[in-house]
């Protein structure tokens, strides 16, 4: 199915977007939030992502739960986690096993030379 120029490419894992679309799954306004439609999904978030970082709405020390951010793109879990997992190799965020993926305390001078 061809893309319409309106509508932004999906993930691979996004559900196919359609006129009706259930409670909780992503439609063409809640992924209109997300810039480039060049770039992934993941590669998005873990955009928008860095820049509440470097602008200081996450704390060093913060931790990223996936949910709220599941909720707020309408994405899925494994889009999410793909962002994490870019964060986690600029060295923005550090993952605990068991507990979760935090802010990284240096990430401040690493935020503004990944950009």
């Amino acid at each position: 199915m061809p893309h319409l120029p309106h509508t932004p490419p999906r993930g691979r894992f996004a559900p196919p977007l359609r006129a009706s679309v259930a409670p909780g799954r992503p439609n063409a306004r809640h992924i209109a939030c997300l810039d480039s439609i060049e770039r992934s999904i993941p590669e998005q978030i873990a955009s928008h992502l860095r820049a509440r970082i470097t602008h200081g709405a996450f704390r060093p020390g913060d931790r990223l739960r996936l949910r709220p951010i599941m909720e707020e793109f309408q994405v899925a879990s494994s889009s999410v986690r793909e962002a994490l997992r870019i964060l986690l190799s600029l060295g923005l965020v550090h993952y605990a096993p068991h507990r979760g993926t935090f802010v990284a305390r240096t990430q401040r001078r690493r935020a503004k030379g990944a950009a």
